[in-house]
């Protein structure tokens, strides 16, 4: 079955801008098109190990 649905990322979760009818513990797969925060400038790779890191932990957390 497949939704489309729009959410607004917020300290490492995606919210639902409308109500999502699935089962708690869903497991679903996430497309993301647009960003508008996101930086893609960063080359130092001490800073991008950094900032991944950071979200692998806030992923974790979420899980």
């Amino acid at each position: 079955m497949t939704q489309k649905l729009k959410a607004i990322y917020r300290d490492g979760t995606f919210i639902p801008q409308k109500t999502c009818h699935l089962p708690n513990n869903a497991e679903v797969e996430l497309t993301v098109k647009h960003y508008q925060n996101f930086n893609l400038d960063i080359i130092d790779p001490e800073a991008r190990k950094e900032i991944m890191k950071s979200l692998l932990l806030r992923m974790r957390r979420n899980n």
